[in-house]
């Protein structure tokens, strides 16, 4: 279990486990979909007809890439829908240690 502000042996520091806030968006494509809890394992996103079941996805807050991610719904219930993460990694704004630049 990580906290606020510790990092794992998998993502490094945490920057999704954060309180949800207006701007937080889970991408696909071209559609967008509200975040309204984001937890380690999964989130949950508005539901709406033609919504993501499974596939490539992007985590924003506001216009600021956080984590590039495969989902597959999970809970499908009512105005909401929860989608697990099968996969998460942070985004990082620099390339990685083995490129040359």
């Amino acid at each position: 279990m990580t906290h606020p502000g510790h990092g794992n042996w998998q993502t490094g520091p945490v920057v999704l486990e954060k309180r949800v806030g207006a701007g937080m968006s889970l991408r696909t494509g071209r559609d967008s979909f509200r975040i309204l809890d984001l937890g380690e394992d999964d989130c949950v996103i508005e539901a709406c007809d033609g919504g993501p079941e499974r596939g490539f996805a992007q985590i924003y807050d506001g216009n600021n890439l956080l984590a590039h991610c495969l989902i597959v719904v999970s809970d499908p219930s009512g105005d909401v829908m929860r989608c697990a993460f099968k996969r998460r990694t942070p985004a990082r704004d620099l390339p990685p240690r083995d490129f040359a630049v």
